[in-house]
């Protein structure tokens, strides 16, 4: 995987702190800081060059930030908004400059960008729109019950127009704009805690999660297309990565998620899982929330690709965003009250062909269970080919295996340039 780089930790003076959101303004980084409900958020502006956040930005906010965005008014002034709710008050915050901060006390949970407008919607379900921020119209009211509402974002209607998508623990609502209203989409869902979580629009299509699921929409002009494409398909990722899908980020190359393994599943074991795919799912129980393991993936509609995986067990990523800040292109994500970022590839690219990309140390491919399609038939491995490149003694690949759902892993072959074959033998599935 690409290179993840921890910035330096920050003295921000909060108890059991998670990074509420990381946004850009003017080509610097901005994150908030959250702490416990009764405790008010820290903001802090990144420095690049000498890797710190300084000292905390001298603005209160008295709720969690849940959402952020970068908005530019018809006046060309150009806004850093970040949105709190902390389940009493509400309200977003926002500054042109960085150091001069204003609050509103319009209730928002979360922000989008729409029609030259700024739009934010409350806990409640309740839609509002700035042409002048500050001054806020409201809009549409959600048909559904407070706390509801699990993210906003634009994607195009079935005429093509783009307009603005709620995503809820019920599926989807499209805001009809000409009437005021909200009118449910095609993709409605049974009622999920997570379902709609870090919702947003990739490419042609809107993704939205539900757990370790993942529905791809197409609003098309006669029928809507739905299709289920999450890491959640076939053999489901390894027990101790599992969880749900809390934030998603678009780059060029893929679509990025992050797997939150503290949250426990509703069901009680692996194989009680809906039948996927062509294979079926056979695995281990459900792992406790204190002992997973979170993570990022990426999507490049062809398959999933594990990009980060903690190190350290029972905690989620906060926040996610892909930011071109100080001329840079990066993911940026919140973890263990710590910030990330990793390089992303500003071009469409083959990653073979690219010479001075930063690769992490190590890392680990696995690959699903191979049964041939028929999982009740014993079989008899004979033999593993595996083709590397570039390997030297101080770059190697070992392979090992595990059999018959077992996910205790036997080291079968180092690969480096003192031994470039190794075969073995081994029976079962």
């Amino acid at each position: 995987p690409a290179l993840a780089t921890a910035t330096a930790s920050v003295s921000h003076g909060l108890g059991q702190a998670t990074i509420g959101a990381v946004g850009v303004l003017s080509n610097e980084v901005y994150a908030a800081w959250n702490g416990t409900p009764t405790q008010s958020p820290v903001m802090f502006k990144y420095n690049n060059t000498s890797d710190t956040w300084g000292s905390a930005l001298s603005h209160s906010i008295a709720d969690q930030v849940t959402d952020t965005i970068t908005w530019t008014a018809l006046n060309g002034t150009t806004y850093l908004v970040f949105a709190h709710y902390d389940g009493n008050g509400s309200g977003y915050s926002y500054s042109s400059n960085g150091s001069s901060w204003t609050t509103d006390t319009q209730d928002t949970q979360f922000l989008t960008a729409w029609d030259d407008r700024l739009w934010g919607i409350s806990n409640s379900g309740q839609l509002w729109w700035s042409l002048t921020i500050g001054t806020e119209i409201t809009d549409a009211l959600l048909p559904l019950d407070s706390g509801s509402v699990t993210g906003m974002f634009v994607a195009r209607d079935a005429g093509g127009e783009p307009i603005i998508y709620i995503s809820t623990k019920e599926g989807l609502f499209a805001h009809d704009s000409s009437n005021s209203r909200f009118v449910q989409t095609q993709l409605a869902l049974p009622v999920h805690p997570n379902a709609g979580k870090g919702s947003l629009r990739w490419r042609d299509s809107a993704y939205v999660p539900a757990g370790l699921g993942i529905y791809k929409y197409i609003n098309a002009s006669q029928q809507a297309v739905v299709t289920i494409m999450g890491p959640d398909r076939d053999d489901g990722l390894p027990s101790d990565n599992r969880g749900s899908i809390l934030h998603m980020a678009a780059t060029h190359n893929e679509l990025l998620a992050s797997v939150d393994a503290t949250i426990e599943p509703t069901i009680v074991s692996g194989d009680s899982l809906s039948y996927q795919g062509s294979i079926g799912y056979q695995g281990s129980d459900v792992i406790d929330a204190n002992t997973g393991y979170s993570s990022i993936l990426g999507w490049n509609e062809s398959g999933w690709e594990a990009k980060w995986v903690a190190s350290t067990a029972g905690r989620g990523v906060d926040s996610m965003a892909v930011l071109n800040a100080y001329d840079a292109y990066r993911l940026w994500w919140g973890f263990d009250e710590s910030v990330y970022w990793m390089g992303m590839p500003m071009d469409i690219i083959n990653p073979s062909e690219v010479t001075d990309f930063n690769y992490a140390t190590s890392g680990i491919h696995e690959t699903p269970w191979v049964n041939a399609g028929q999982s009740e038939v014993d079989k008899l491995a004979l033999k593993l080919k595996v083709e590397v490149q570039d390997v030297s003694s101080t770059e190697t690949v070992t392979v090992s295996y595990a059999t018959d759902y077992n996910e205790s892993y036997t080291e079968a072959a180092v690969i480096n340039t003192s031994s470039l074959v190794a075969s073995g033998y081994s029976s079962g599935a």
